[in-house]
């Protein structure tokens, strides 16, 4: 654990260390997380790693942690400050945890809300200039004051289409110097680590200890790596957790699976390193060769359990993560000589299908010299389903501009009343496939795109 100790001025009692008046904190640094000041810790995701709110709030969650709520003006003006020192000016508006919720008693009302669930008011928060606007969209982002009148509010707040993509900030709980993060958020004592008890919430102090045959890899380069080695002894429970880099999907190839029948198995969950919050995809017990399985995310954790008779060979492998060739955003231009575009797959063994909880943007625009009124046609042929085929979860949307903010012309999914024609009144338009945790193999997207005469998805 890293970071440069910092002293707090209150007692903080949610952990399993008890904070005193004075007592130094720090943050997860080696991690990307950074201190303020306060209680807490934060982590900014920018660049490839943009999402909508959603999307962003699922990460958050994924790390222990949330996004962040602001509700005072030194927390504003120092995350402002921090994130324009990190990220680019144009990638700057940052997602805040606060947006406007349906509320339980009433259908089509909405209220605000932080993301750790307390109530917000629009009388309060540092808003822009025409803010709070809700006809822009329901949930809030941060953005960079540029009017050199309002000299108190460096960073304001705006409404806006939750579907945009932008950078967002995450916040958990700081640390005791000296103490062990939590993966899930929380800390314990460094002395509690790999002591044989799980002491953190999601067990994370038990995660890297190899002579408890507990293993964790940690794998942001892209490269594939072998699962640690062990010994298949009686009665003992092994664990491989695996973390790649966020926006792609870990994967893990069992090979030679060799244990005793129905009493020693092997349990592959995926979408969190803590088992209780995870999603079993697969179990392997007996002689079953070479498996491949992969997460709607970037975490998984195998479990091998054994009882206290007969021991085999067990097993070895191989992970890795798995990402698109297709960009955040892929930019085709219409002109009069029809082209194809399929968003792109990802093949390892035997799995193919698109990336989980991935946010696949195409932006077509005509080409500069016909007039602006030019329009694009999109007709979608749902009998093929080699070209158009979703799991449960993906959804596609079609906005009549070049990005979620502008108008929804239509949005196709397994439970929609689907549009199946789609027009733009502009010279571009954008298209958002959203995936879902689903991740089975059977999704499909290709379009044909012509300037000036309609498109077919085939």
């Amino acid at each position: 654990m890293g970071g440069i100790g910092k002293l707090v001025t209150l007692l903080l009692l949610a952990s399993p260390i008890a904070l005193t008046v004075g007592q130094l904190l720090d943050c997860d640094t080696s991690n990307g997380w950074f201190y303020l000041g306060g209680s807490k810790c934060y982590k900014v995701f920018a660049g490839n790693n943009r999402r909508a709110y959603a999307r962003a709030k699922d990460i958050c969650v994924s790390y222990g942690s949330r996004l962040a709520t602001i509700k005072d003006q030194f927390e504003s003006d120092s995350l402002g400050s921090k994130v324009s020192q990190l990220v680019p000016e144009s990638e700057r508006p940052f997602y805040i945890g606060l947006k406007r919720e349906l509320r339980d008693t009433c259908v089509a009302c909405k209220e605000l809300r932080w993301s750790d669930g307390s109530a917000a008011s629009e009388l309060q928060g540092f808003w822009g200039d025409n803010q709070p606007n809700e006809d822009l969209g329901d949930c809030v982002h941060v953005y960079k004051n540029e009017e050199t009148y309002v000299y108190d509010r460096p960073y304001t707040f705006s409404y806006g289409n939750c579907d945009v993509q932008r950078s967002f900030v995450c916040e958990r709980m700081a640390a005791p110097t000296g103490s062990f993060h939590c993966f899930q958020g929380g800390y314990v004592r460094q002395n509690q680590v790999c002591d044989g008890n799980s002491d953190c919430n999601d067990a994370s102090d038990e995660l890297n200890c190899p002579s408890r045959c507990h293993f964790y890899h940690k794998e942001l380069t892209g490269a594939n790596g072998t699962l640690a080695s062990f010994v298949y002894r009686n009665a003992q429970t092994c664990t491989w957790a695996i973390e790649t880099a966020v926006g792609t999907n870990a994967f893990v190839e069992l090979r030679d699976f060799t244990s005793e029948e129905s009493a020693d198995i092997a349990t592959i969950y995926v979408g969190s390193l803590d088992p209780t919050r995870a999603t079993v995809v697969g179990q392997l017990s007996g002689t079953v060769g070479t498996r491949q399985f992969r997460s709607f995310n970037n975490l998984m954790i195998i479990v091998f359990s054994t009882d206290s008779e007969i021991t085999l060979s067990g097993f070895s492998g191989i992970y890795g993560s798995l990402s698109s060739s297709s960009g955040l955003v892929e930019y085709l231009t219409a002109d009069q000589t029809q082209r194809t575009f399929t968003v792109s797959k990802f093949t390892i063994a035997t799995i193919t299908g698109f990336m989980g909880q991935r946010d696949y943007v195409l932006v077509i625009k005509t080409q500069e010299q016909y007039q602006l009124g030019q329009v694009i046609t999109v007709e979608v042929d749902a009998s093929k389903v080699d070209a158009f085929q979703l799991n449960d979860g993906d959804y596609i949307m079609f906005f009549d501009g070049d990005s979620a903010a502008d108008k929804v012309l239509g949005k196709l999914c397994n439970t929609c009343d689907n549009y199946f024609t789609v027009q733009s009144t502009k010279n571009t338009m954008s298209i958002l496939l959203r995936t879902g945790r689903d991740i089975a193999s059977n999704s499909n997207f290709r379009i044909k795109y012509q300037q000036g005469k309609e498109s077919l998805l085939v």
